[in-house]
């Protein structure tokens, strides 16, 4: 289904290489996706998403205790002090969004969204690495440069993100990736790591009241636990 989404319309052939199985038990598997209401045929040989996926999420959305608080949570945030707030966990070597509002660039809240964003270039991708330990961390964060062809530099990263957190308990950074400030902590949702940011591409706000809104965002997760 997630490569469905991706490509828009697939055929069976298609879904058979993308995910490694026979044709015969990719035809299977979509036919069993078609009954159930997950897929539809659009034309005779392709398969796309049908309705019956929204219903499939709004379930999980619901069904997910961590996708509802961190919602509640940045709404109430950003309408008290105008910042982006994003909450998100490590799938796939990937920053998966539970909710982000990023007001600056029109969006309102949206939920379970994925990033192509590397985890080195996250302010939430690195710190939760950092928050997996040394070892686990660095090869994470060594991953990501090399994926995207880049030098690495893991190491000093890390070491950056330690000496944040070690001096004011906070990943902050300043004047990056088109941001004015960016400032991330880790935390468990659901007996899972995770990690609150907020950032700003317009306002600068110091470091002291940024740890406050961030140290306030953690204790709201938590509390709804």
């Amino acid at each position: 289904m997630r490569y469905i989404a991706a490509k828009g319309s697939v055929t069976a052939s298609e879904v058979a290489i993308a995910i490694g199985v026979h044709q015969s038990s990719a035809s299977r598997l979509l036919s069993s996706l078609l009954k159930a209401g997950f897929v539809k045929k659009p034309t005779f040989h392709s398969f796309s998403l049908d309705y019956g996926s929204l219903e499939f999420a709004g379930l999980s959305l619901n069904s997910l205790p961590a996708v509802q608080s961190s919602y509640k949570l940045c709404n109430a945030i950003t309408n008290q002090t105008g910042l982006n707030v994003a909450v998100g966990m490590l799938r796939n070597n990937k920053v998966l969004y539970l909710t982000q509002n990023d007001i600056e660039m029109g969006h309102g809240l949206r939920f379970l969204s994925s990033t192509d964003i590397p985890l080195h270039r996250s302010s939430l991708g690195g710190v939760m690495s950092w928050a997996l330990g040394k070892r686990s961390g660095l090869a994470l964060l060594k991953k990501s440069y090399a994926d995207c062809s880049e030098q690495d530099g893991s190491k000093a990263l890390y070491q950056s993100i330690q000496e944040s957190m070690d001096r004011s308990d906070l990943f902050w950074f300043t004047e990056q990736e088109g941001v004015k400030f960016n400032a991330s902590i880790p935390l468990k949702l659901d007996g899972e790591l995770a990690a609150v940011a907020v950032y700003s591409r317009t306002k600068d706000v110091s470091i002291v009241k940024v740890q406050k809104i961030l140290h306030e965002c953690r204790d709201i997760l938590l509390s709804e636990q």
